[in-house]
């Protein structure tokens, strides 16, 4: 029997995430899933989700993201990356770091954002990129998100590029951002480049390629690195787990966990994920079957 787990993979460019997982699959025979997207053209972390790890992914949505971009500016591409089809240049335009250290200021911290057409956003049911590929006309609507923190590179004013270390939010869309930031400059952009350095507080450094050896980590080992932990009397874990709301030991700092995800323990033994609310956590995702 396959143990549920998570495998932390280095994304080659040039596939799908799931492809990935297909290629997984050949070597693994179980449920799959990621925890986020990648694009074809990007590299970097893809945590997969194997077996029963399936049901934790949501938790994951809420860590931040790390990426690093190589955006070149004076070209527009119909997918916003260097693999589109050109639809426009700019030949004019000329890369001044005073006026992009300026422009990219206006990009901290909440913003309103547009997703690329080419992107897995649904539209009336159908996937975003279906009906870009097939040239039909829509609109996606802006969606809140957050540029936590960025560090600038490298500029390379002679190739109108510039490379960018962004910490975001989930939903957050490099491509996006690339096409924004240009925006505000008066030109165009798209990424050259993208690698995902890191997730909450995973980082590619720990990834494997898919060339090695597969290796799935344990749902606890991995959950317990970004969620806090607490107990239950053993007296109440039957109502825990059928869906009742019950009293944790922790009471002393269960203020600060209000509204968010905690693992629950019993005599030891995880039982699941649950939510802090009222002072009392109530079950949201069992790590066994029923």
């Amino acid at each position: 029997m396959i143990q549920p787990g998570f495998i932390f993979i280095n994304k080659p460019p040039g596939i799908t995430s799931y492809d990935v997982i297909r290629k997984l699959k050949k070597h693994i025979q179980a449920r799959m899933g990621h925890t986020g997207t990648l694009d074809p053209i990007a590299t970097g972390l893809l945590i997969v989700a194997v077996g029963r790890a399936t049901k934790f992914i949501e938790f994951f949505h809420h860590l931040p993201k790390e990426y690093i971009a190589t955006i070149k500016l004076g070209i527009e591409t119909d997918t916003l990356d260097i693999e589109g089809k050109e639809t426009a240049r700019d030949p004019e335009f000329r890369l001044k770091r005073e006026e992009l250290e300026r422009v990219l200021e206006k990009f901290r911290g909440k913003i309103m954002q547009v997703p690329p057409k080419f992107s897995a956003r649904r539209v009336k049911g159908q996937r975003a990129y279906a009906l870009a590929r097939r040239g039909e006309e829509f609109e996606l609507k802006p969606k809140e998100v957050e540029l936590y923190e960025y560090q600038l590179l490298n500029i390379n004013e002679e190739e109108n590029e510039f490379s960018i270390l962004l910490r975001v939010s989930t939903g957050f869309f490099v491509r996006s951002f690339a096409r924004d930031v240009a925006g505000e400059l008066g030109t165009y952009g798209i990424i050259r480049i993208l690698v995902r350095t890191a997730i909450g507080p995973f980082t590619v450094e720990e990834a494997r390629s898919l060339e090695e050896e597969v290796e799935i980590t344990p749902i606890e080992e991995v959950l317990s690195r970004f969620l806090p932990k607490l107990t239950i009397d053993r007296r109440f874990v039957k109502i825990y787990i059928n869906g009742g709301v019950v009293q944790p030991e922790e009471a002393e700092f269960l203020d600060e966990l209000e509204g968010k995800y905690a693992m629950v323990y019993s005599d030891g033994k995880f039982l699941g994920v649950g939510k802090v609310m009222d002072g009392r956590v109530k079950s949201e995702k069992l790590v066994f079957v029923r």
